[in-house]
């Protein structure tokens, strides 16, 4: 099923993309790991209604987003440490030991996308 455009969040529709992005077979695998945490964690901004003045953005990742996050998206004991692996490592300038392999982060990107959508759905299906 295709999202509404029109009720969509930016932040939801830059995860889309973000996910899409990393997917592609030309991205080196540390821009593949970095967009797949940037598409999660925006996906936990969503989850937990973090205001913010610039939708699509992420600028400081705040650790208490991610586990605030961890019901409404459904995320594992092993989904949120890797997820705050990921965010420590982008913390750090991206250090000489990779969190996990890009394929992995973007298989977690996916399925937290996809639950933010399902999440939003039935965000929007309450207010009808």
């Amino acid at each position: 099923m295709t999202p509404d455009i029109e009720t969509t969040p930016a932040r939801l529709l830059r995860a889309d993309e973000l996910l899409r992005d990393c997917r592609a077979q030309d991205v080196h695998p540390l821009s593949q790991l970095l967009m797949a945490f940037d598409a999660i964690y925006l996906c936990c901004l969503v989850a937990t209604a973090e205001p913010s003045s610039q939708e699509g953005t992420v600028l400081h990742p705040d650790p208490d987003v991610v586990l605030s996050a961890k019901k409404q998206l459904r995320l594992s004991p092993e989904n949120i440490d890797l997820i705050l692996r990921l965010m420590q490592w982008s913390f750090y300038a991206f250090g000489d030991e990779l969190p996990c392999v890009p394929e992995d982060a973007v298989a977690l990107a996916h399925e937290v996308v996809a639950r933010a959508h399902v999440l939003q759905r039935d965000v929007e299906g309450m207010k009808a």
